[in-house]
């Protein structure tokens, strides 16, 4: 059984962005890789030509390293999996188990790629602990009408609040960014040219939270035709927008969420931006927002997917619910290909397997090597 505690532990601490490393006693090692993302913002000026500069310029957000965890190999893979992370995560320590147990299970390197403005895309300034702590009065103070003070509001937070509530489209254009970061990636793995994966290499996703709603953007769109062989395991994602509720200390703060929620729900403010925008992966984004928008494609393209998504779904997520995922892609394919799990010890969307919980380690341990067996099963059948 894969020692979740002590494995963690001895990941994170020798996991160094940009320092390859291979571990003793161990047939697996971590190799990082440069991107530089080409992302265009003079198509959304229209919106606001300040956000759109300040975006622009954030250095570590158009050049940086992503990790590869791969078999301790010279041949490169026919077969990779690349997983997405979920929304305001700001490192991997999370994912370092999860990435290490599927390479061991799969015998697949595992590509673990930072979304926009996320992980080691943030900018630095983000994560100075004394100017959020400068600047946390002020945020708790804001509040909508009739509303109290915005007490839902934490170090983890400030930034995602801030930044989406000072202009929501950033939601939009982030997603839309890190969509067409992952198409470069894809087309240069496939394309031969990657130093560790053949031509036509199978890329299939694993993808948790707001990763899998970009997932599911993506086969939908199947930009160049490189998602038409694509398998993908969704783990506590895949809800349509509105079925989410994305208030907590370790996301975004009520105030946000609000605003957030407002402006992705309002179809008149939806049609204007994408006339603004005048792209063509706008249906397949609104696809994803509201149960009755573009209902009837939605259902029939994961009709058509059939076998190729799984999704898992935690039965105490108060982020991610099995109703909202249900309204995505429809009561008849959920009963095929949604599993709903539940533990036994206190758990949340965040944190499913709570590693600073040591009293309930061997349930949690059990836990963990129970899905993601589920979720390396899946990956084998190809």
């Amino acid at each position: 059984m894969f020692d979740l505690y002590q494995r963690q532990l001895e990941l994170k601490n020798n996991f160094t962005i940009g320092q390859d490393i291979v571990y003793d006693h161990s047939s697996m090692e971590i190799r990082f890789m440069p991107f530089l993302s080409n992302f265009n913002y003079d198509g959304y000026t229209c919106f606001d030509n300040s956000f759109t500069r300040e975006d622009a310029n954030i250095d570590e957000n158009r050049k940086f390293y992503y990790p590869i965890f791969k078999p301790l190999s010279k041949r490169k893979f026919d077969k990779a999996i690349l997983l997405l992370h979920g929304l305001n995560e700001r490192s991997w320590d999370k994912y370092l188990c999860w990435a290490e147990f599927l390479c061991h299970y799969t015998q697949r390197p595992i590509v673990l790629f930072p979304l926009a403005f996320h992980m080691n895309r943030s900018q630095s300034g983000w994560l100075n602990i004394r100017n959020i702590f400068k600047n946390l009065p002020l945020r708790i103070n804001k509040k909508q009408a009739n509303d109290t003070v915005n007490d839902t509001v934490s170090v983890v937070n400030y930034v995602l609040s801030e930044r989406l509530s000072e202009n929501p489209i950033r939601f939009y254009t982030s997603g839309k960014q890190s969509l067409e970061d992952v198409t470069t990636l894809v087309k240069d793995m496939k394309s031969g040219r990657h130093p560790f994966f053949n031509h036509n290499c199978q890329v299939d996703i694993f993808a948790y939270s707001i990763g899998a709603m970009l997932t599911q953007i993506l086969l939908m769109a199947n930009p160049n035709k490189l998602f038409s062989d694509t398998r993908a395991l969704l783990f506590c994602g895949g809800a349509l927008f509105e079925k989410m509720n994305g208030l907590s200390k370790n996301i975004m703060d009520k105030v946000c969420f609000k605003a957030l929620h407002a402006f992705y729900t309002d179809r008149c403010r939806l049609e204007q931006i994408f006339l603004c925008a005048k792209d063509e992966i706008n249906t397949f984004f609104s696809s994803m927002l509201m149960q009755e928008v573009n209902k009837d494609f939605r259902y029939a393209f994961f009709k058509t997917m059939g076998d190729k998504v799984k999704i898992i779904s935690l039965q105490k997520d108060k982020v991610i619910s099995y109703s909202g995922i249900v309204a995505a892609v429809g009561k008849d394919y959920a009963i095929q290909h949604v599993i709903e799990m539940d533990y036994d010890y206190a758990y949340s969307h965040e944190q499913p397997f709570p590693l600073l919980n040591q009293s309930l380690k061997d349930k949690i341990n059990d836990s963990f090597n129970k899905t993601f067996t589920i979720i390396g099963d899946f990956f084998n059948l190809t």
